[in-house]
């Protein structure tokens, strides 16, 4: 049975290199791996091209593969022979946004930032849900993995990706501002010996824990708007 040009690309792309030539490959066309599933070869290559597609990096990519590997026959295709509208496509979109929102649903993005038990917890949880995003990949803050299944780059409907994007950024810029609330002493922390624990408090509480609640609405609220078109059930919006 002939494959399509995309499963044609990336089956050539995974026998003609291997996974550190991938990272290589990545960085030649100014992507972070970290964005890219990397675990195995198949779904690396996979995420490259989907990365690609999205990007308008599809022909770059092909220039280097055939710069590279120049014996090798590479197929021409555009972004439209990635992304396909079919129900297939779709279910699996869907079941990525389910996954998404398992990785939302934690207590970091639910309870007002002044209730937070552990800031080093809550900033934890903010770097593992990206990272879960984006590698496909869900784990607890003691490394245990929670939920393996497909990241981002696996999603095909464009639209959704770039709601994906939206929140990620959204996300990112949160960690941003809890770095520099550390960095400025807005955040001071307090070791407790008998606890063996630190407490931590908020010096400019209004401010800082105003804008961290607002911040994290927005996330959810976004999410909401993407499984609202994906059909699927609602996180719920802190007030």
């Amino acid at each position: 049975m002939p494959v399509s040009k995309s499963e044609d690309l990336r089956l050539k792309i995974q026998e003609h290199f291997n996974l550190i030539e991938l990272k290589i490959l990545c960085f030649d066309l100014a992507i972070n791996p970290e964005y890219i599933p990397h675990q195995t070869l198949p779904e690396m290559a996979f995420g490259i091209i989907n990365y690609c597609a999205r990007d308008g990096l599809l022909q770059k990519l092909l220039d280097k593969c055939k710069q590279q590997r120049p014996h090798v026959i590479w197929p021409q295709l555009t972004s439209s022979d990635i992304f396909r509208s079919d129900d297939g496509s779709e279910k699996n979109d869907i079941e990525i946004i389910k996954f998404f929102r398992q990785c939302l649903d934690r207590p970091a993005f639910q309870k007002p930032f002044f209730r937070q038990s552990s800031m080093e917890a809550f900033d934890k949880a903010m770097e593992d849900t990206v990272t879960a995003i984006n590698t496909g990949c869900l784990r607890s803050r003691d490394g245990i993995v929670l939920a393996q299944t497909k990241g981002k780059s696996y999603i095909e409907n464009p639209k959704w990706i770039e709601q994906i994007d939206v929140i990620v950024d959204q996300i990112r810029s949160i960690r941003s501002r809890f770095a520099l609330a550390m960095n400025q002493g807005e955040i001071e922390s307090i070791p407790d010996e008998r606890e063996n624990q630190t407490y931590f408090y908020i010096i400019n509480e209004g401010e800082l824990a105003e804008w961290m609640d607002r911040s994290r609405r927005m996330v959810i609220h976004l999410f909401n708007n993407l499984c609202e078109e994906a059909k699927i059930h609602k996180l719920h919006e802190p007030e």
